[in-house]
């Protein structure tokens, strides 16, 4: 399919601070602004511009499925090719004493995902563009930063 293209885009608005040491001052904060999601119907047919036919990618994509569920749900990390890696991990509540520990201090359990070199290579070297909003939403500002590659 070739390399992936595209331009990210940041939103830097204007916020008073709640915390810390800038407490209720106003300053820009940035954040990765999010487009719609790509539904697995429209993934696939994406994915079956290189060849591969619609449905062996819904069939490669139920059984990588339960193959990952099987083994993070076993306590394992898994490898997916080009893509990074997935585990399960939890989230709890610290205990002085080895007999306060249960299950009760439990927070949250879920899957992390760690990104492969290539997907993060490709994320530092994705055109940029940053917009800022004063607190009414309009433009105040906007820059582009292309990568050379």
């Amino acid at each position: 399919m070739g390399e992936a293209k595209g331009k990210l885009v940041a939103k830097s608005c204007l916020t008073t601070i709640k915390v810390g040491e800038h407490k209720g001052e106003d300053m820009y904060v940035m954040k990765m602004h999010h487009g719609t999601t790509i539904d697995a119907d429209s993934l696939i047919r994406r994915a079956s511009k290189c060849g591969i036919p619609e449905a062996a990618l819904i069939g490669a994509c139920v059984a990588l499925k339960e193959a990952i569920m099987a083994a993070t749900l076993n306590g394992h990390t898994v490898e997916i090719p080009g893509i990074g890696f997935i585990r399960a991990e939890l989230r709890a509540k610290a205990q002085t004493d080895p007999n306060m520990v249960s299950m009760d201090d439990i927070i949250r359990r879920k899957f992390a995902f760690i990104p492969s070199k290539e997907m993060k290579e490709g994320l530092n070297t994705a055109d940029l563009e940053i917009a800022c909003y004063d607190k009414n939403g309009k433009v105040v500002r906007k820059s582009a930063k292309e990568v050379k590659k």
